[in-house]
């Protein structure tokens, strides 16, 4: 009887070598990939707290006394309970930081709100239109992002 060694069944040098090759060009493309999914991350966080303070502010010049209101009550006023938003004026500029407070400079600042109204024509019994664009950062002359919501206030 002639005796046969069995044959090994173990990985070559070559095998491994090419193993570890395509692991190592994987990972690279995933550690490639993952500073611009944490860029994406920060914007979507930025996108939903500039949302956030937009409605927010919507809601507070909802609440804001109409004309008819400040005319019969002098203790009312034009302007907004929360932001100072004056809803009469055509523009309106203010600049918040990452909680949602107001700031007295921009440079304080992470958002810059833009709030533009039309008002309806004198005697008109129409909506006041309008937008308010929130971009940041506040004291960019180019800002890195920005959300824009229509606004209808019904003013009558």
């Amino acid at each position: 009887m002639k005796y046969r060694p069995s044959r090994s069944n173990a990985f070559s040098l070559v095998e491994v070598t090419m193993a570890l090759g395509i692991a190592a060009f994987a990972l690279l493309a995933i550690f490639g990939l993952l500073p611009i999914g944490l860029n994406n991350n920060q914007a979507s966080i930025r996108q939903t707290a500039a949302m956030d303070f937009a409605t927010a502010i919507i809601a507070d010049m909802r609440q804001t006394p109409t004309a008819e209101a400040i005319e019969a009550n002098a203790g009312l006023s034009s302007k907004s309970a929360n932001y100072g938003i004056d809803v009469t004026a055509p523009s309106t500029t203010i600049s918040m930081d990452e909680s949602g407070t107001l700031q007295a400079s921009a440079s304080a600042a992470r958002y810059k709100v833009v709030i533009n109204l039309t008002q309806p024509g004198s005697g008109s019994r129409s909506a006041t239109y309008g937008s308010v664009t929130i971009s940041w950062p506040a004291a960019a002359a180019t800002p890195l992002g920005s959300v824009s919501a229509f606004v209808g206030l019904d003013r009558n």
